[in-house]
């Protein structure tokens, strides 16, 4: 992954997405991934999948933190 902060936060409120962070480079994610193309997720070119030994039930509310890199 090579997760960058796209400075997107404008075009996020405009289209009411609620994305945090896209799997693929995305105009809209406030943070996403440079080293998948855009369209990656919705063309099925790869699929992500979490570990769902350690993912919350659906529904759960989560946390999520960024922190830059030292």
């Amino acid at each position: 992954m090579d997760l960058r902060f796209g400075g997107n936060i404008e075009s996020a409120k405009e289209n009411n997405t609620g994305c945090v962070l896209c799997l693929d480079s995305c105009a809209t994610g406030i943070v996403s991934d440079a080293a998948w193309p855009t369209g990656t997720t919705q063309n099925d070119v790869a699929k992500f999948y979490g570990d769902k030994d350690v993912l919350p039930e659906d529904g759960t509310q989560v946390t999520v933190v960024f922190r830059l890199a030292k």
